[in-house]
């Protein structure tokens, strides 16, 4: 009979842990919840600012502007292949490029292609920079041992993604999509995302590792990212590629 008890009364301490383990999960969604909600209402109070002040022309041109300045790694000295698969995009970054003052950026190679299909050609490079395309992809893990095959040993690989959390779907497609209409409806896929962790595994299994991570945060004021220590929407890798 004591034998009994003395299992009931574990039983009950049991059930009473794993019940405040999952209420304190819950907390922590819900705190994520209202953290997110907070993003989005300081995002959107403060682009309404930004473009009343600036002036909606003023505010387009400044946009077109930093668009058009996005070759800073040929400014360096760096031999750069730009790379997009979407045949519209390329034609209108290579009339940007080609239409600007700077004479440096006008010798940057853009090809309309993939990675895939420069892995078939053998090229190789000192670095290979991925930005916001791995969630765009139907398969990430090949895609990634596509980069490591451009990239030489010791060569940097530099990927920048969307975490997959309850804040990044309230601001990167409710916030972006549907409040503030950056970017067309259905862009992006909540469930098509990476978290850090995930993205670490896979470039592993790719023959990367993972050096540094960072987060990045939107200023709308000034239109400028910078980096941050908050991984948990925005987020850039920058790895390594193994010697064999």
């Amino acid at each position: 009979m004591t034998k009994a008890r003395d299992t009931a009364a574990s039983d009950l301490v049991v059930a009473r842990k794993q019940a405040e383990d999952q209420t304190n999960r819950l907390l922590d969604v819900e705190g994520q919840l209202q953290t997110a909600k907070r993003d989005i209402a300081y995002l959107k109070e403060k682009l309404t600012v930004a473009i009343h002040e600036k002036g909606i022309a003023e505010y387009a041109r400044d946009e077109a502007v930093r668009a058009k300045d996005e070759a800073p790694l040929a400014r360096m000295g760096a031999t750069v292949t730009g790379v997009d698969a979407a045949e519209k995009i390329s034609r209108l970054r290579i009339f940007m490029l080609h239409a600007g003052l700077d004479s440096v950026t006008s010798t940057i190679e853009y090809r309309c292609t993939t990675a895939e299909k420069l892995v078939e050609e053998d090229r190789k490079f000192d670095a290979v920079i991925a930005l916001e395309v791995i969630e765009h992809v139907a398969n990430p893990a090949e895609f990634c041992k596509s980069l490591a095959a451009l990239t030489v040993p010791d060569g940097a690989t530099i990927i920048s993604t969307i975490n997959r959390s309850m804040r990044s779907y309230a601001t990167a497609i409710v916030a972006a999509e549907y409040l503030l209409h950056w970017l067309p409806k259905g862009t992006h896929e909540w469930s098509s995302f990476l978290t850090p962790e995930e993205l670490v595994l896979i470039l592993q299994r790719a023959n990367i590792t993972v050096r540094e991570m960072a987060g990045f945060v939107y200023n709308p004021l000034t239109g400028r990212w910078s980096l941050s220590d908050d991984i948990s929407v925005n987020f850039i890798a920058f790895g390594t590629k193994n010697c064999q």
